[in-house]
């Protein structure tokens, strides 16, 4: 399931076509996935200028598993100072 939610998180903090690496990560279980089907949906909570932090809510068909929560740096900013 963290495998799952952090390749999400990648994708979506990479979409924006800033190099993003994960500097921060957190999951907590809610239960056992139901079948071999896992569905990983990321979504941006908050950004800063360096930084953007996502939600990755982990799903076995209807059933939301575990939540995931990843801060992402962006090494894609050149010229700024942190």
């Amino acid at each position: 399931m963290f495998a799952v939610a952090d390749h999400a998180f990648g994708v979506a903090a990479n979409m924006d076509g800033i190099d993003q690496i994960a500097i921060s990560a957190y999951i907590r279980y809610f239960s056992v996935p139901a079948g071999d089907t896992l569905e990983a949906v990321a979504c941006r909570v908050s950004e800063t200028e360096r930084t953007s932090v996502y939600v990755v809510d982990v799903y076995s068909g209807d059933r939301r598993i575990a939540s995931f929560e990843g801060v992402g740096f962006k090494i894609g900013v050149l010229g700024t100072k942190g």
